[in-house]
């Protein structure tokens, strides 16, 4: 491995640990820095790298398994009692009855691809309902909270006939397009700012 394929995942990994404190079932993270462009509440589409019955919560070993396979790696600076700790209270904090929470899925997942920073830190989480199982590597539609106590991310549907655009396997921060969404009233939203804060969203006017 050459040294700057060495940096580039040491810089992964250290971000990777440095963005715990923004990992929540309760919003699409790039919606809260970008509002103007990623409203909180919108749909968005993600990718999901891996999925695991609600109790992997309940232990911090299986639930530092349950990351590790889906990110390939997990950083020192990275703690999986707290981080499961969080999201167990954002599910405790729910409308829902227990029953449903208990029988349901959690899911991580990257809304870009593939490869560098921007796919590490951008991994977001969502709550599946047991009547709506989910593979790994599928695609599906998230219907983001607005991080109020009480609301959570929540898988709505798997989506099908989509890809990564742009089509080239050698970039990075690629994002998910579905050949339905423009005739669903999806709209591409981006910035000439950052790489992020780039993706097709629903927003919440338009459902």
């Amino acid at each position: 491995m050459g040294k700057q394929s060495t940096l580039i995942l040491l810089m992964c990994a250290f971000l990777a640990g440095c963005s715990t404190a923004q990992v929540t079932l309760r919003k699409d993270k790039e919606g809260a820095i970008f509002p103007n462009k990623i409203p909180l509440g919108a749909l968005r589409v993600m990718q999901v790298l891996n999925v695991e019955k609600v109790d992997v919560l309940k232990d911090p070993i299986r639930y530092e398994q349950f990351l590790r396979s889906a990110m390939g790696f997990i950083s020192p600076y990275w703690n999986a009692r707290d981080e499961s700790q969080s999201l167990s209270r954002e599910l405790s904090a729910t409308m829902m009855p227990d029953s449903i929470i208990e029988s349901g899925y959690l899911v991580v997942g990257r809304v870009y691809c593939c490869g560098g920073v921007q796919e590490t830190v951008n991994r977001q989480y969502a709550f599946s309902p047991v009547s709506l199982p989910v593979n790994k590597d599928a695609f599906v539609e998230v219907r983001f909270g607005h991080n109020k106590p009480g609301e959570i991310n929540m898988i709505t549907r798997t989506v099908n006939d989509c890809n990564w655009v742009p089509r080239d396997p050698r970039l990075w921060v690629r994002i998910p397009y579905c050949n339905w969404m423009k005739g669903d009233e999806w709209m591409e939203v981006s910035s000439m700012i950052t790489s992020s804060n780039h993706a097709w969203i629903k927003a919440p006017g338009n459902r």
